[in-house]
């Protein structure tokens, strides 16, 4: 039945809004008024560390596009999940970043509501079933159970707001949809997420070309005029790809100049690829997300993560589901129904592309688990650059959302209705005497999650049912012309009523301890360990090994079965340890990183690292990676298990030992050997008889520079480099031909100016910088001043620029 959620009353049409916008505002009241922050996993170790430190250098007047803090330098800008050009991070600059991350998370719930109906209503949806549809997809386990990856929450809401303008493109076939189109496109990618992008767009392009022909054959016989609209339809969807490409060109070319740079080049190694496939076994929470326990309970038992897998969108929303299905194979089987024919006819072309849509999500999300995604991964262009299967249930969640909007308009009284209203009162009543059986049967002390998971499943799927079968009763009362109850609500109205508050209050239980909070100032407070290290004069670089770090933040701080204590006090513990990307905070320098993408050359010398883990390897590879450490200039090593003779012990269960051999942060040599081999490079670089106090290793000549070589190469000149945004100074003075060597990693972009003169920066030392001096005194500046950037930034800007002319035109066009 084509009936509306609330009267048609102009005043009243806003309703299903404003419960769109007042619902996350009461399930994350902590955070919107309470004064709570996120902090649990990447809020703290990556989110708050490279926002802060990108709205300090933009306060302080500065593009933020380089991180001198982390991995001996790196990128920032070109760090996708930094969305330094997102424009909804404006907020960053508003309020504190600490409080930000928490109203930007819930910012982007209501925008998934809000643009999920708009989309809804865009296809015809009654208003009652677009706010069935919209709090299906915001309040979904793919979005609240993962709150805090504030990139992937950043980018979610935007699909359902590229359907909707993919609809009216192919509807009206109009520039102007292609370029608002493209407009969000590129939104979407400054939001910070390449991998929810990538599939939102075969999701769309998808969409496209599916409804693209199907809205051209509609009043039209003609072959070819058919092929003409379509057409049309999908060169103009092309179109809005590239206006999406060149709006976001800003954030596109470094990124992808960091990525052909980096660890990921060439893409993923295959196992990695296939870590987070979706496990099998949690098909089961699709209908009872907490079978395996949940980490907000401490009681996880489940495969990998729970939110990697979670794609629960509510009981009620999947039996909506599978009426839109139901409904639509009946219609082809018998050529008629018992509901509305005008809309089943309407969505006839929509419930099996959704339908199809999540069917091919769910395979995919299975990963290694099916032969489907290996194929993809190895033949389909650019899946090879990712990890996760399981984020799939991205467009498994947006499907079922649409086809439980599309079932709540098509819900009517039939045979069908009945049966399938009735297999779930019997199924749900089953289920609730199993698990009461279960819990009297004198069983071992084993986890009994599955048991609560089902009876609230349980419980839930016999009221959904018996809401449904009230849907029947209504159907024969809706005629009447005066609401019979007292209220002055009819008996459809109020059945509608109760829909909607048993879908929040489902969904709201079920999301409402999956992001722990605390108190502010555990962003506010300094720490011991920084404190102690900022007093060193030396200011060398920190590091933790990688055995520290995995035993400190999946064994104590961020298990993933258990969320654990949420006190400052115990948090503060976890920022002690310094591990990364916890250095930016106490202004520190670390030597490690904390991000999907790093420079190639420096992950490598990262796992040569690992293969000198203090309790895993012989000393010959322990002093290897000691004396690489020097020359990264890592002064501080952290630890966490008790050692012989520690230093220093500060923080809770973490100690800090100095380095004794560490070279400065930047000296100068007087001699050089250029090894043009990478590999042979790095050995003669990790070989006991290298001795980088007196030698630099070159990959490359130099080419402007003749430097003369001492027969005794003298000892190093230290130096003090002087850091500011994006640019390093230093003062030299020499009274013969030297290399200055930095310890800061070589990358395209940086160019050095001696006494105002540019000069070549070569790779030295396998990863960092050298630049040729002559004998004298001599001002040396590093400057970051990346071409990707500048060029990204005028296609951006042109893009923008012929973005709003176009559309100034084509509106005046239309109002003469």
């Amino acid at each position: 039945m084509d009936v509306e959620v609330m009267p048609t009353r102009q005043s009243q049409r806003w309703i299903p809004i404003s419960i769109i916008i007042i619902l996350p505002l009461i399930l994350f009241w902590p955070l919107v008024f309470g004064g709570k922050v996120l902090y649990w996993g990447t809020p703290l170790l990556q989110f708050y560390p490279w926002r802060k430190l990108a709205v300090d250098m933009i306060r302080s007047g500065h593009v933020p596009l380089w991180n001198h803090y982390l991995g001996n330098g790196t990128p920032l800008a070109a760090n996708l999940q930094s969305a330094v050009f997102y424009p909804l991070n404006l907020i960053y600059l508003i309020i504190p970043v600490e409080r930000a991350m928490g109203y930007s998370a819930v910012l982007h719930v209501i925008l998934a509501g809000l643009f999920m109906y708009l989309y809804s209503r865009t296809i015809r949806l009654s208003r009652f079933a677009s706010l069935v549809a919209a709090l299906s997809y915001m309040f979904s386990g793919l979005l609240i159970s993962r709150l805090g990856f504030l990139s992937m929450t950043s980018a979610t809401p935007w699909l359902p707001l590229l359907l909707c303008l993919a609809e009216r493109l192919v509807s009206r076939r109009r520039l102007r949809s292609a370029l608002l189109l493209g407009l969000v496109i590129g939104l979407q990618l400054l939001a910070g997420h390449a991998q929810l992008w990538y599939y939102g767009l075969w999701a769309v392009a998808a969409y496209v070309l599916t409804r693209g022909w199907q809205t051209a054959k509609e009043g039209v016989h003609s072959r070819s005029r058919i092929l003409r609209l379509a057409m049309r339809a999908w060169l103009l969807s092309a179109l809005a790809v590239l206006v999406g490409l060149g709006v976001a060109a800003v954030q596109l070319l470094p990124t992808a100049e960091l990525a052909l740079l980096s660890q990921r080049q060439s893409g993923v190694e295959y196992g990695f690829a296939m870590t987070y496939s979706f496990w099998p076994w949690r098909l089961i929470t699709l209908f009872a997300p907490d079978f395996f326990g949940t980490p907000s309970r401490g009681d996880y038992w489940g495969y990998a993560t729970y939110w990697e897998d979670c794609g629960y969108i509510g009981v009620l929303p999947l039996l909506l589901a599978l009426i839109a299905l139901l409904t639509c194979l009946e219609q082809k089987r018998r050529q008629r129904t018992n509901f509305s024919p005008s809309l089943v006819t309407r969505y006839s072309s929509l419930i099996p592309f959704f339908s199809l849509l999540c069917l091919l999500s769910l395979l995919l999300a299975l990963g290694k688990n099916l032969p489907l995604y290996p194929l993809v991964f190895r033949w389909v262009p650019g899946f090879s650059f990712f990890q996760a299967p399981a984020r799939f249930l991205y467009l498994y969640t947006l499907g079922m959302a649409t086809l439980a909007g599309l079932g709540a308009d098509l819900v009517g009284p039939s045979r069908r209705l009945e049966r399938v209203s009735g297999y779930g009162v019997v199924v749900g009543l089953a289920i609730l005497l199993a698990t009461v059986a279960v819990r009297l049967l004198p069983l071992p002390p084993v986890k009994l999650t599955f048991v609560s998971a089902l009876a609230r499943f349980a419980a839930l799927l016999v009221i959904a049912s018996l809401l449904l079968l009230y849907r029947g009763k209504v159907e024969f009362q809706s005629g009447e012309t005066k609401p019979p109850y007292r209220l002055g609500i009819s008996p459809l109205v109020l059945w509608q009523i109760l829909i909607i508050a048993f879908i929040a209050a489902d969904l709201v239980t079920f999301g409402h301890a999956l992001n722990p909070t605390t108190e502010s100032r555990l962003y506010e407070l300094s720490t011991h360990s920084g404190t102690f290290l900022r007093g060193k004069d030396e200011g060398g670089r920190v590091f933790i090994f990688s055995e520290s770090d995995y035993a400190l933040k999946f064994n104590k701080y961020l298990r993933f079965d258990d969320f654990g204590p949420s006190d400052t006090d115990w948090l503060m513990g976890l920022r002690e340890t310094l591990m990364p990307n916890l250095a930016i905070s106490e202004g520190l320098f670390s030597a490690n990183n904390f991000d999907p993408l790093v420079v190639g050359h420096y992950e490598r010398l990262m796992q040569e690292l690992d293969r000198g883990l203090p309790r895993q390897a012989d000393e010959a590879r322990l002093s290897a990676a000691l004396r690489l450490l020097s020359l990264m200039n890592v002064e501080y090593i952290l630890d966490y298990e008790e050692v012989p003779n520690p230093n220093l012990v500060l923080a809770d269960g973490v100690r800090i030992h100095r380095n004794d051999g560490v070279l400065p942060r930047a000296y100068v040599v007087f001699q050089a050997q250029t090894i043009s081999n990478d590999e042979e490079l790095l050995a003669e670089l990790l070989s006991p008889t290298f001795d980088p106090s007196r030698t630099v290793l070159l990959g490359s000549a130099p080419s402007q520079e003749t430097i003369s070589h001492p027969p005794v190469p003298p000892p190093l000149i230290p130096l003090s480099p002087a850091y500011s945004p994006n640019t390093i100074k230093l003062e030299v003075a020499l009274d013969q031909d030297g290399y200055l060597v930095l310890s800061d990693t070589y990358y395209p972009g940086w160019r050095a100016y001696v006494d105002g003169k540019e000069k070549e920066i070569l790779r030295a030392n396998y990863a960092f910088r050298a630049v040729p001096l002559k004998s004298g005194q001599h001002t040396v500046l590093f400057k970051y001043d990346p071409l990707s950037f500048k060029m990204g930034l005028a296609i951006s800007l042109v893009t923008w620029g012929t973005i709003i002319l176009c559309l100034a035109v084509l509106s005046l066009q239309r109002h003469r």
